[in-house]
């Protein structure tokens, strides 16, 4: 099938973007504030600086998390796709059940370190990364320049599964207000469903009054963004930044899916 039958612009009406992960630099995000945090720590405690041992205590962190996603995949028997390591789950067997985990993964990790690895600690350490994390993050490459241009032909709108005080934060300071206002700024609501159901999808062309078949959802998340985009009857777009080629198709229930490298391939692809 030609791109232009895909994405011809007269059959596009709205264009919405995961934030986390695809908009926002939100893993390089966390990578940042558990190393200043726990630096933090470790400077009050030993009174001196180690940035290698507190790399290496990150490096375990990712070890206790990806133990926990391949326990979880072998007693689900399916693939989460999850990012354990920020909490941003892509599967039912990694969604709600990663929390629970992650103050766990900390003690593990910072067992070594010259102050006690306990509850307390690990609470208070997990609860610090989570203030300035929103703080730490930038926009992906190519975020800015896509939105800027695509903003011209189409409306755009944001569906995240993040809380909404740290959605409306980054749209703030990321400067995302300029582009999508924040009537369109989608978070779930604390009892609501979240990606990759229906519902949520149902919702943003149910408050626009937009056909789904008019709508683009551009992600990173393989189950969440686009499984759960092409189920609602909309057209999604796969941003895999581990991909060689800027720009590939592949098929979802026998619906093309357009997978690009970066945001930068996003204007051309839907222009």
């Amino acid at each position: 099938m030609k791109q232009s039958r895909l994405f011809s612009p007269d059959r596009i009406s709205l264009v919405a973007f995961d934030l986390n992960g695809t908009l926002v630099k939100w893993k390089e995000a966390f990578d940042a504030s558990y190393k200043e945090t726990v630096q933090d720590w470790v400077g009050r405690w030993s009174g001196g600086e180690d940035g290698d041992v507190v790399g290496s205590t990150l490096q375990a962190y990712y070890e206790q998390s990806k133990k926990w996603r391949t326990a979880a995949r072998e007693r689900k028997g399916t693939k989460t796709g999850s990012d354990t390591r920020t909490g941003r789950g892509t599967g039912k067997a990694a969604g709600a059940g990663v929390e629970p985990h992650r103050r766990e993964w900390i003690k593990a990790a910072l067992k070594d370190l010259p102050f006690p690895s306990n509850d307390e600690n690990a609470a208070a350490i997990l609860s610090r990364i989570r203030q300035i994390q929103p703080e730490r993050a930038k926009l992906a490459d190519g975020a800015k320049e896509a939105l800027a241009l695509l903003s011209e032909r189409y409306r755009l709108v944001i569906i995240s599964d993040t809380n909404r005080k740290t959605a409306l934060q980054l749209w703030d300071r990321l400067g995302l207000r300029d582009y999508v206002p924040e009537s369109q700024l989608f978070t779930p609501p604390s009892s609501g469903s979240k990606k990759p159901s229906i519902a949520r999808f149902r919702a943003v062309t149910d408050a626009l009054r937009v056909s789904p078949a008019r709508c683009v959802m551009v992600g990173d998340s393989w189950n969440r963004d686009v499984a759960g985009a092409v189920r609602a009857g909309w057209r999604a777009v796969w941003v895999r930044s581990r991909s060689k080629r800027q720009t590939t198709r592949r098929l979802l229930n026998g619906k093309p899916v357009a997978r690009i490298g970066s945001l930068t391939a996003l204007p051309r692809l839907l222009r």
